[in-house]
């Protein structure tokens, strides 16, 4: 397993660069959602993990983290081709970063066959759930498998 913290995605949005190719198949990661390339190199790491089957990603502001409106970049993705389980467990009050995130996770995984999102927020409201479901359930899915759990 391949962890991935919050310093190491501070340093990779300095880097403007493809990443290697890797054989990891399971890969967990801490991002800081203080940066605007954030969300890219998410991608650009699950592009580079060529045999990737299990992706963790919890997702939060990082501690030093000033809310501010984020503004999503157009994010290149590719074809995941072995990606069959992706878990989300969601941090933070706004879920604007977690939406882009499944959508982008849901029509790119061509195998996926479950999508864990959970809530760790202690005080979402029935509303805040429901409006993210409500959100998640339009989103394409290029696997035809793919199951949505909510925890």
């Amino acid at each position: 397993m391949t962890i991935i913290c919050d310093l190491f995605f501070q340093r990779l949005n300095l880097i403007k660069t493809d990443y290697p190719q890797n054989r990891w198949k399971r890969l967990v990661l801490h991002p800081c959602w203080d940066k605007r390339r954030c969300l890219q190199i998410i991608f650009e790491l699950v592009a580079a993990s060529v045999k990737l089957e299990d992706l963790i990603i919890h997702s939060g502001y990082s501690s030093g983290y000033v809310k501010t409106r984020l503004i999503w970049p157009e994010i290149s993705t590719g074809v995941m081709p072995l990606l069959k389980t992706v878990t989300i467990h969601c941090k933070e009050d706004s879920f604007v970063g977690q939406l882009k995130l499944v959508e982008l996770l849901l029509g790119n995984a061509i195998v996926l066959e479950k999508l864990v999102i959970t809530f760790e927020k202690k005080q979402v409201t029935a509303v805040e759930k429901n409006n993210f479901v409500e959100q998640v359930s339009r989103f394409r899915k290029a696997s035809t498998n793919a199951n949505v759990v909510f925890a």
